[in-house]
Parts: structure tokens; C-alpha cells; sequence
């Protein structure tokens, strides 16, 4: 049976730390973390709340492999009244299955964030695992992109070529996608919203949060690497190790720069998304987040937008 006394303290563990990677989909985790596993004190694990059963084949250690071998063992281990519990101990597994490593960086993505099971969750508390990390003190790098429509349509390419990174050349997806713009619109405010929410909880441990902007990281330095030296500088301060981060990850952006030479119907979306908040993010320079459930005066909503669609 597991011991729920563990459930409100943090991890005691001094020679192996875990860290969390938090972001949405499509935010340069994979980018991050082949940067960061660049460091020999830190190893990456990708995103081990990942349900695909293909995920598993790649990482042993993925909590429902874990949960799965609990409830082998004892079914009642699995039960909302002990799901706090369980992922504590799935996190101290993680810390005990690398003794001789400094850091164990985990990329959780938001949507991963109620996955396991717990007896009441206040609507506006952090998600059960994120308040897990907050009770265990674990330093939080949040991975953030600021033009959400880029963030989006890379999400749509990745699911419609099924490949969701790329380490060289030729593994690149260069064909266009045709986007609905319906559902175009939706998928923007969720992403905004879901990004304001995100950065709201984390100002409550701001003492042990990292903000890291996509763009930021991808600024390339004049003597050729290919990520930005400030952004890895910050991150060796944050995590209080030597800079020994390799500028030159083993992964290739996938998308072009220009969203036009990404849609097939870039007339179709430009026009579907003037006029409304998001119509900024047309220009693929534009690195601003704009503020959840707000939009500029003179912008039309996007359910506005969407209706004209609907009901031409």
C-alpha cells in the first residue's frame, strides 16, 4: 500500500533532481531538450505522460508503464484516493533509476496535467500534477511560443505528417496543409488561453520558474549556432551549472519561416483571421502573446468572425 504521508512534502533527494519542462504542443520542447540533454549533468526523458503506446517503446520509464505494473500488483494503488501519492512515488523511481545523474528533466505538456486520478480538484487550483511539482519544490523551465498561430498551423503539419521532429534534411516536412478555418479559430483562443492560464500559476513559484521564449532561442548568434547564447546562458544560471550547453542541437526546424509557404489556402485564412485579435500573428515576425479574453477595440471577436463563416 503506498504511504500518503508524502503527498505535501518535497523530494529529499540530493544527488538526482528532477526538473519540469512545461508547454503547450508544438512550443520547441524537442529543440530545448536536445539542448539541455547537450549538458553531461542533465538527462531528458521527453514526455513521459505521453499515453501512446509507440511511447512506451522508446522510454521505459513512462508513468503508465508504471501505473500499469501497480495495478498488477495491487489494483487498489490505482484509485483516485491514492493518485497523488502514486505519482510521487513514480517521480522518486525517476530520481532512484539515476543516482549518478544531477538533473532528470521531464517534458510535461498542459494537456497532460490531469492525468492522474484524484478524489476533488478545486476549479481554479493547479492541475494535480503541477501542484505535485509545486509541493516537491521542482524548478519549472516553461517553454512558451509567442506567435500562436505558428504554434498552431506546426501543429497541424506535425499530426497531418505524423512526424514530430526532425534531426536532419531530408526528414523534413515540406508539403503544404489546407486548414480549416472553423477550426482554426477555436484551436488560437485555446492556445492563448491556455498559455495566460499557464503563466498565471507559475507566477505563484516565479522564485523557481524559468520563462523561455521560443523566438528567443531561436535568435541565431552571428558566428553560425544556431540557438541564441543568451537563452542558454540564462538557462546554466537558472539551473546553477557550468555553461557546457552545446549550441548546435541534433534537430532541424521542420516548417518554413513564412506561414504563406505553409498553407495551401493562405488567402482563405488571411482573410478569416483580419479583423480579429489573432490577425497580428499573420505576420510571421510577430513574436507578441496577446492577453487571454482580451482583443484590440477595433477588432472584431473571432465567435463573430466564426458566425460570418458559418452563416455566410
Amino acid at each position: 500500500m503506498i504511504i500518503l504521508d508524502i503527498i505535501e512534502t518535497s523530494s529529499s533527494r540530493k544527488n538526482c533532481e528532477v526538473l519540469l519542462l512545461l508547454a503547450a504542443q508544438r512550443s520547441g520542447t524537442h529543440l530545448l531538450g536536445s539542448i539541455l540533454n547537450s549538458h553531461p549533468a542533465i538527462c531528458s526523458l521527453d514526455e513521459v505522460l505521453n499515453p501512446n503506446p509507440k511511447a512506451a517503446e522508446v522510454l521505459p520509464l513512462r508513468y503508465h508503464l508504471y501505473l500499469k505494473e501497480r495495478m498488477q500488483k495491487n489494483p487498489e494503488d490505482c484509485t483516485p484516493l491514492h493518485g497523488k501519492a502514486m505519482f510521487h512515488d513514480y517521480v522518486d523511481r525517476i530520481e532512484d533509476s539515476y543516482p549518478d545523474q544531477r538533473h532528470i528533466l521531464l517534458d510535461i505538456k498542459y494537456d497532460q496535467l490531469h492525468q492522474i486520478p484524484v478524489e476533488t480538484h478545486e476549479l481554479q487550483a493547479p492541475p494535480p500534477v503541477l501542484k505535485i511539482f509545486f509541493n516537491r519544490k521542482t524548478k519549472i523551465i516553461h517553454m512558451v511560443r509567442r506567435n500562436i498561430l505558428k504554434a498552431v498551423v506546426s501543429m497541424y503539419t506535425a499530426h497531418a505528417s505524423q512526424r514530430f521532429a526532425a534531426y536532419s534534411e531530408a526528414e523534413k516536412h515540406e508539403s503544404k496543409i489546407s486548414i480549416d478555418t472553423i477550426t482554426l479559430l477555436r484551436d488560437l483562443e485555446q492556445r492563448r488561453d491556455s498559455v495566460a492560464r499557464a503563466s498565471s500559476l507559475l507566477q505563484r513559484r516565479s522564485d523557481r520558474t524559468l520563462s523561455l521564449y521560443y523566438e528567443d532561442l531561436c535568435d541565431p548568434a552571428p558566428d553560425g549556432n544556431l540557438v541564441s547564447p543568451e537563452s542558454v546562458r540564462q538557462i546554466a544560471q537558472f539551473l546553477d551549472l557550468e555553461n557546457r550547453f552545446s549550441l548546435k542541437p541534433h534537430i532541424v526546424k521542420q516548417g518554413s519561416n513564412q506561414l504563406a509557404d505553409m498553407i495551401e489556402n493562405w488567402e482563405e485564412v488571411r482573410s478569416a483571421l483580419c479583423g480579429t485579435e489573432f490577425e497580428a500573428f499573420l505576420d510571421s515576425d510577430n513574436h507578441s502573446v496577446p492577453a487571454a479574453s482580451t482583443a484590440p477595440a477595433s477588432s472584431v471577436s473571432w465567435r463573430s468572425r466564426l458566425a460570418a463563416l458559418v452563416n455566410p
